[in-house]
């Protein structure tokens, strides 16, 4: 310890002497370890944290599938939990659905909440006791309990999708329709018994899950079972990969400096040789040589890494702020003790990736060979070299990777931007809600009233149209429904095809104020109700899977089999609209006259004039129409559009924030190992030009050696690009992850800074005088 003490401080002595460089590799490392500790803090507290429930690694999502139509999420049935208790696969499974509540406290305007209405076993499956006051007990759960709070939780469980916890009260008839086979509408919970694995438990949900196709053939042909960790549904596939991604990028850029500092640290280690070379000669052992450049280091990278914490907490705050979010957790995302011991981790990683390998090249020959090459002015020579510029190919690689990692996403969200959603999302206010059964009698009642708060809102000056469904496109939320067709004649599976789509129940005026177009027939009106004939609107992709063609639909009658089961006319063909956000694919969709099927908790779309912000007067004449009805999510279309891609939107600035960073690193790379080279062939370059070699010949033979090196780093990156931004597929639109064009534009980028970055040293070595060049030291 002594002598690493001294090692130190004698380390300390030099870069004070060579305060160029010791801010230099400081400023290198410093921001290296900001960028990747910045990211790790990110990742530590969305993946890694241990989430809120005591044992949650033997937490999991159960969920419906149909492999056959590539549906591998699916809500579940009722009477399947039911069947999961009886078998007692798990030490505790519940289900929940989604609803919502207007409360107020008579101070202020009613406020919509978010609520998870849950079986009794919600709170012993996750593991939880409220923070103050209790969970619900037994009896509360029965039909005619009162409402009242009775507990509150911790605050770490806003990663759960609402903030209200409401029991389950079915009543005797609810319960018969929860009960029906075909009916999935619960979200479902497990926490698996202590040594139980998911295979396990998923060949048992099978297993269920093929008893009960068995017994009912018509209604779950096809159905199967899965479950997931918990931690993977929260978070979602999407948002693990992009993190992943952006922590493996980031550590490139820390790679890269690293490179960048091994040069350096190389080009000092030849100039010290002759220190070297005397310490070794009085008795200094090689190890004892090594330890004390690698001290150097280590002292280097311990400052770096400090100015690395400090600009990291501005960091994280600029990441949780840029993140989407709805990202998992991103308000808790703090240095705590794990991101401040990898912060250390990395900067003594850095030391060890920048110092070893200088340290043990300075050291490896002998003290009188290093004398004698020392008295001659000797050069490092070609292997020497040879080794910076692998070290520059090797940074030049990893820029590659990045900079295509980055094109690809920039590409992927222009494409989405470009993408047509179907409609007009300009000049579109939103916003939820639901009108109480209490005040609004079902049917027609309840229709009435919907229609007269569409007339209220058109009244508004400023508003063009209004219009109430049940679901908003672009995944802006509402009731999704999604069931399954058939047409006239054709007979029940499983001898016949079925044809799924998700429902919107629509009112008359959807089309107009949506500016969705009618390609065929006619849109709704207010003569179509329930005494009229049943119709449905059905979109272009739905008519083509249905029929083959969008004139064939029209005129055809279609039912809904397994649910209302009642034939519906087919009167108009609108075309297709991205239904759960700008990167959504295709998918059937049928739209229904609200007169005609009801729908107590509806979404809001209001049409207003270009320009115009009439917000104000929305609510103000919402609340004219009932004060005690609560407005949610009051946002616009064109939010809901740019939310639907904020993620890849996201993945993309950051990834090209770093790609930059790279460039920037890649470039000082080459023109410092291009200075040095130059620096040390002084005398070649005087003794070529003295025997007649031109200006020109010399600078080609720099910038030749400069192309030599972009080309061996370039091609490894591509190699590096083409295998990691696979990892990518599954964020990407309109691009595939081995896209030609943007290959071509990182690399004609990276050759376009690395020729910039070659052009100073190559034009300073033509300036050479060759009788300084050849002057005797």
């Amino acid at each position: 310890m002594t002598g690493l003490l001294h090692d130190l401080r004698h380390g300390l002595r030099l870069f004070h002497k060579r305060i160029g460089f010791t801010a230099v590799a400081v400023l290198t490392i410093g921001v290296g370890v900001a960028a990747t500790t910045t990211v790790f803090s990110v990742v530590e507290g969305t993946l890694l944290r241990p989430w809120p429930f005591p044992g949650s690694e033997r937490l999991a999502v159960i969920l419906a599938t149909w492999p056959e139509r590539g549906v591998t999420s699916g809500s579940v049935n009722y009477a399947d939990y039911e069947d999961w208790r009886e078998a007692e696969i798990f030490e505790h499974v519940t289900v929940f659905r989604h609803g919502a509540r207007d409360l107020a406290d008579g101070s202020g305007e009613p406020e919509r909440i978010r609520t998870l209405h849950h079986s009794a076993d919600f709170f012993e499956t996750l593991g939880v006791a409220a923070t103050l006051g209790r969970v619900p007990e037994a009896a509360e759960y029965g039909v005619g309990a009162p409402v009242s709070v009775v507990g509150v939780m911790s605050p770490e469980l806003d990663v759960l999708p609402a903030p209200l916890f409401v029991p389950l009260r079915p009543t005797p008839r609810r319960l018969v329709g929860w009960r029906d086979r075909d009916s999935f509408g619960f979200n479902a919970y497990a926490r698996l018994r202590p040594g139980q694995t998911l295979d396990q438990a998923r060949a048992q949900l099978v297993s269920i899950a093929q008893r009960i196709e068995a017994d009912y053939p018509q209604l779950r042909a096809g159905t199967s079972a899965d479950i997931v960790p918990l931690s993977d549904r929260i978070v979602g596939n999407d948002t693990r990969t992009i993190l992943w991604v952006m922590l493996g990028a980031v550590g490139f850029v820390l790679l890269i400096g690293c490179v960048n500092l091994a040069n350096l640290q190389l080009a000092g280690a030849t100039k010290r040789q002759r220190e070297m070379a005397v310490r070794a000669a009085i008795g200094a052992g090689r190890f004892r040589l090594v330890r004390q450049l690698v001290s150097e280091s280590l002292a280097l990278a311990l400052a770096g890494g400090a100015v690395g914490v400090l600009l990291a907490l501005w960091g994280i705050r600029l990441v949780t702020w840029l993140a989407p979010s709805d990202v998992p957790r991103i308000d808790h995302v703090s240095m705590n003790a794990s991101v401040l011991g990898f912060a250390l981790l990395i900067s003594i990683g850095s030391a060890l990736i920048f110092g070893l390998f200088p340290a043990f090249r300075a050291t490896r020959q002998g003290p009188s060979r290093t004398l004698a090459d020392a008295a001659f002015g000797s050069t490092t020579g070609p292997q020497g070299r040879r080794t910076l510029g692998a070290l520059v190919a090797c940074e030049l690689a990893l820029a590659v990777v990045l900079l295509a990692g980055a094109g690809l996403m920039l590409r992927s969200v222009a494409s989405l931007r470009d993408v047509d959603p179907g409609f007009d999302v300009e000049d579109l206010v939103t916003f939820r809600l639901t009108l109480p059964s209490a005040r609004y009698e079902w049917g027609q009642p309840l229709a009435d009233a919907y229609a007269q708060l569409r007339g209220r809102l058109e009244a508004v000056p400023g508003v063009e149209s209004a219009v109430a469904m049940s679901t908003l496109p672009l995944g802006g939320g509402g009731f999704i429904l999604f069931r399954a067709h058939l047409p006239e004649g054709r007979p029940e599976p499983p001898d016949g095809e079925e044809v799924s789509a998700n429902w919107d129940v629509v009112q008359p005026s959807y089309f107009e104020t949506m500016r969705l177009p009618l390609i065929a027939g006619r849109g709704f009106t207010e003569a179509d109700t329930d005494g009229s004939l049943p119709v449905m609107i059905v979109n272009r992709e739905f008519a083509r899977v249905m029929f083959g063609s969008t004139e064939s639909a029209l005129g055809k009658r279609i039912r809904s089999w397994r649910d209302e089961n009642i034939y519906r006319e087919i009167v108009g063909v609108v075309d297709n609209v991205r239904y759960f956000g700008a990167g959504d694919e295709i998918r059937s969709i049928v739209y229904i006259p609200h007169r005609q099927v009801t729908w107590r908790a509806m979404s809001i779309a209001v049409r207003t004039a270009r320009g115009g912000d009439v917000g104000p007067e929305i609510r103000a004449a919402v609340a004219d129409f009932d004060p005690n009805v609560a407005l949610a999510s009051f946002t616009t279309m064109s939010r809901i559009f740019e939310d639907s891609i904020a993620e890849r939107r996201f993945a993309a600035r950051t990834l090209t924030g770093f790609a930059t960073l790279a460039l920037l690193l890649a470039a000082i790379g080459i023109y410092g190992v291009l200075s040095y080279a130059v620096a040390q062939r002084t005398r070649e370059f005087g003794v070529r030009m003295a025997l007649g070699a031109k200006s020109n010949d010399v600078l080609g033979m720099v910038l030749r050696d400069a192309a030599i090196t972009a080309i061996i780093g370039t091609s490894l990156g591509l190699v590096g690009a083409i295998a990691l931004t696979r990892v990518m597929s599954g964020l990407l639109h309109g691009v595939s992850a081995t896209d030609p064009v943007t290959f071509a534009t990182a690399v004609a980028v990276l050759g376009s800074v690395a020729f910039a970055a070659s052009l100073i040293p190559a034009v300073r070595a033509t300036r050479v005088d060759p009788m300084k060049a050849m002057r005797p030291e």
